[in-house]
């Protein structure tokens, strides 16, 4: 039962770990540094507060820290990403659902990380959706965040993660959201304040990564041709 309940969830959020091919790329070998690297490109944010994009920051930061990688500075992945692959300009802080676009291809993320030596290469984005919704003592804020996340190990040639449509809010308490609560006290992150909207965006934020970066902490892989 417990099995069939966790697949069920893995196909909803298409946190996907199955071998895609992806054509059109050169066997690159990248020579191995002492502390393994990630060429991470800043991350898309739609909505949420200057506190809630703070805090899903230093998480990723943390995570990859947790995984010994060395993050390279966003500064230099954004301009090769720019002017050196001639890729269109990332917009970090979109208005609209129309300026929100997908993800990079794992194509593009391999031609960046070789170009930067790096070890790893992630993308990412998340969206938040806070209301009122009214309980029997009153109005309460609730908050939903919604994560895609894509991992690709440039020396082996494999997306390690492709985590979509990845969605938790402020209130989940499962056992798969543990890592949130252990990686948020390690950052520092034990009292949650701000307006109205911040502590509860801030939480639905870790619960969402945590549950989107589980599967690669578990060594999940997949094969780039």
């Amino acid at each position: 039962m417990v099995t069939t309940i966790l697949v069920c969830l893995a196909l909803q959020q298409q946190i996907s770990t199955t071998p895609k091919p992806i054509d059109g790329q050169n066997q690159t070998h990248v020579a191995a540094a002492s502390t393994p690297t990630v060429a991470m490109l800043p991350w898309v944010t739609r909505a949420g507060t200057d506190g809630a994009r703070d805090t899903a920051a230093k998480y990723i930061n943390a995570v990859f820290e947790k995984a010994n990688y060395t993050v390279l500075p966003t500064t230099g992945t954004k301009k090769i990403w720019e002017e050196d692959l001639h890729q269109s300009r990332l917009i970090i802080s979109p208005e609209t659902d129309g300026d929100y676009k997908p993800l990079p291809s794992p194509k593009d993320l391999l031609a960046l990380g070789v170009a930067m030596h790096a070890d790893l290469v992630c993308a990412g984005r998340a969206k938040w959706h806070t209301r009122s919704i009214w309980v029997s003592l009153g109005p309460k804020t609730k908050s939903d965040c919604t994560v895609d996340v894509l991992l690709v190990d440039v020396k082996k040639r494999e997306v390690v993660l492709d985590a979509q449509n990845v969605k938790a809010d402020d209130t989940k308490s499962e056992s798969s959201l543990e890592t949130a609560g252990a990686l948020l006290v390690t950052m520092g992150i034990t009292a949650l304040s701000g307006g109205p909207a911040d502590p509860h965006e801030r939480k639905a934020a870790g619960n969402a990564l945590a549950k989107a970066f589980g599967p690669w902490l578990q060594n999940s892989t997949r094969k780039i041709n």
